[in-house]
């Protein structure tokens, strides 16, 4: 029986959902398990460390993994070559960081930094020699292979990282959990697929992936350099504690938007790839795709919002309740960007990624002024002026991408405004409801969490129960694995 492609598409979405639940599951037991044997400091540090690595794994592949996948054809020649210059890559990063270490300690004003970064410098060395193969696997979609792949790796590493902490290793522990799951997933990937590079490579092949890739990776760097500006004002003027405090809230923020839209959008990529030139078919997905997102993403950031009190105290406990406010401010961010995030997607697909790469460079400049104005009001400011420049930013933001499919951003956000509406009045009536509830604390949390399900799930029913349909209809129609 032939298959429909929504339903293809379902099959894929569904191994990559169970992966990014799953480890975020894991992160997030592990986060408030290392939330209580370490303190806010701890991961101020290892949040410094990240902005230097985060940056710097932009250029662990020069973007040949998504080009990769994007290319209808591809040689075992092509794949040998971007191979081996990952390695190239990954080890010269590597030897960069290390003997960047004492720079970067006065960079961030604190000698804690560079010792940890020497360390984590080893991570792009370990992660070169698995990009291609985790790039074939996603190209195949073979999700269901990654699945497993990743849900191993993160258990691994979030019991040695709970380990390291109980024994006193404090920000150590942290450095080992992300260099463990880095090792594990390398290894893995060799074993789910079992592709092996030939010794050489061949320049020519390179230069078919690069304009594709070079803007792809401009885009990348900006882009991380522009969304990592918060942080690195926060952590150099205002201190490790407050980054601590900002990172938890962004984290928590950022969990529903990768549990559900990273998934979707690793998955759309590949599809989009194949029906790229079919207009009418790519926007028709694209929009079902954003109604699916939305239709979890939209209800539990006004859940967050809700219950940030009854979160912070009765999950993470006292020492993180600065950062209430914080995630009150940035749920709607998640919101926001739950939607804008699912654009790349139609960038890449398209082969346009010189059209992402200039947006990237000038809402980035936007970004850094905004950060900045913000920061005279201290960790509050900062929240708000990444609000403002996300809100500010929605709409042209979608309009570029959506030329390419010749989709209208009204139509878009007529489609989705329904969701907003149903979201809205549950968050609404579940905070109403917290007046005349008798208990308190965790109880408390437990109860609104229960009522924001039931009432959410009861409006959908009642009024949007035809998108409801549709998307079971989908799900019954998934092909099943082999």
């Amino acid at each position: 029986m032939k298959t429909s492609f929504a339903s293809f598409a379902f099959n894929s979405i569904k191994w990559s959902g169970f992966s990014q639940f799953g480890r975020q599951f894991f992160q997030i037991i592990t986060s408030i398990i290392l939330a209580r044997l370490l303190l806010p400091e701890d991961f101020g540090l290892i949040g410094m460390a990240f902005i230097v690595i985060g940056f710097l794994n932009i250029f662990k592949d020069l973007g040949t993994s998504a080009a990769i996948i994007q290319k209808e054809n591809i040689s075992e020649r092509l794949l040998s070559s971007v191979f081996w210059l990952n390695v190239i890559i990954g080890l010269t990063i590597s030897i960069i960081v290390f003997s960047l270490s004492n720079f970067i300690n006065l960079l961030f004003n604190d000698n804690r930094v560079g010792p940890i970064l020497s360390v984590m410098s080893v991570s792009f060395l370990i992660t070169s020699v698995g990009n291609v193969h985790q790039a074939i696997l996603e190209k195949k979609l073979l999700f269901k292979k990654l699945a497993k792949i990743e849900i191993i790796a993160i258990f691994i590493s979030s019991l040695l990282g709970i380990l390291f902490a109980l024994k006193g290793f404090k920000v150590w522990s942290l450095v080992i959990q992300n260099l463990s799951a880095l090792a594990i997933t390398s290894v893995l990937l060799w074993f789910g697929e079992k592709w092996y590079p030939r010794t050489f490579i061949n320049l020519n092949e390179l230069k078919s992936l690069f304009r594709y890739s070079g803007f792809l990776t401009g885009f990348n760097i900006f882009n991380y350099l522009f969304r990592n500006v918060d942080n690195f004002l926060i952590g150099k003027y205002i201190g490790a504690k407050n980054l601590g405090y900002y990172n938890l809230a962004y984290r928590i923020m950022l969990y529903p938007m990768q549990s559900i839209t990273i998934v979707i959008t690793r998955v759309m990529f590949p599809l989009y790839s194949r029906i790229n030139t079919d207009h009418e078919r790519l926007r028709a997905m694209y929009i079902k795709v954003a109604q699916a997102i939305t239709l979890i993403t939209f209800p539990l950031m006004i859940w967050l919002m809700v219950v940030s009190k009854e979160l912070i105290l009765n999950v993470f406990g006292k020492n993180w309740q600065p950062a209430e406010i914080l995630i009150l401010i940035l749920a709607p961010v998640g919101m926001i960007q739950s939607i804008d995030g699912t654009v790349g997607s139609i960038y890449q697909s398209t082969g346009r990624t010189d059209i992402m790469f200039k947006w990237g460079l000038y809402s980035g400049i936007f970004s850094i002024i905004v950060f900045i104005i913000g920061l005279h009001w201290g960790v509050i400011g900062v929240a708000f002026a990444y609000l403002i420049f996300t809100v500010l930013l929605l709409i042209p933001g979608l309009y570029l991408p959506f030329r390419l499919i010749d989709l209208k951003v009204s139509f878009f956000l007529k489609n989705l405004v329904r969701i907003f509406l149903i979201s809205l009045s549950m968050g609404a009536i579940v905070y109403l409801a917290g007046f005349f509830l008798v208990a308190h604390g965790l109880y408390e949390l437990i109860l609104k969490s229960i009522l924001a399900v039931v009432l959410y799930v009861l409006f959908n029913f009642v009024f949007n129960k035809k998108i409801i349909i549709e998307i079971f209809e989908i799900i019954q129609k998934s092909p099943s694995e082999s």
